[in-house]
């Protein structure tokens, strides 16, 4: 397979993901590798939910005391 039908495998994939969350409201969290309606947010140039990264910040914050 060229270069080419790679990247539209991957731009039809990346459409039906879209598609996907426009209709059902539901994204995938990066964080902890799950699908959510909570609100997202940004940890770290990636996109999660918002429990995850206050989850996050308090367990940086248990390690640095």
């Amino acid at each position: 397979m060229s270069a080419t039908g790679k990247d539209s495998t991957a731009q039809h994939a990346r459409q039906q993901s879209e598609a996907l969350q426009r209709s059902t409201g539901e994204w995938y969290c990066t964080s902890s590798h799950h699908y959510t309606r909570a609100e997202a947010t940004t940890w770290r140039g990636r996109r999660i939910c918002q429990p995850c990264k206050t989850r996050l910040q308090a367990l940086r914050k248990k390690a640095i005391r």
